[in-house]
């Protein structure tokens, strides 16, 4: 089975309809939900994620403008976390990390 390694761009151009490759994020990312392929990333994808979602507020605000800056952050972040079948690759020594009562 084919093991891919997902970079933090795929993983957003996934959920912004406007990016050249979201179309192929989508069906990648699919692709691993289903089973088909096996991924995984590394924890500091979760970091990079938080930072681009938190930097680009503005583009969100519209989305509902009680969606305070991390709580779309947030957002982001438990979608990342609940792909089904992307494993985190550590890294060396503990990290700790909560997000909305949900420690990963």
């Amino acid at each position: 089975m084919t093991l891919l390694y997902l970079d933090t761009n795929v993983i957003l151009a996934r959920y912004a309809s406007n990016e050249p490759q979201h179309e192929a994020a989508k069906n990648i990312i699919k692709r691993i939900e289903e089973g088909e392929m096996n991924a995984m990333t590394s924890v500091l994808t979760l970091l990079e994620v938080a930072s681009v979602t938190a930097r680009a507020y503005e583009r969100f605000v519209d989305v509902g403008e009680d969606m305070k800056r991390g709580d779309i952050t947030v957002a982001f972040l438990r979608r990342v976390v609940g792909l089904v079948n992307l494993n985190f690759i550590p890294m060396g020594g503990e990290i700790n990390l909560k997000i909305a009562e949900q420690n990963l």
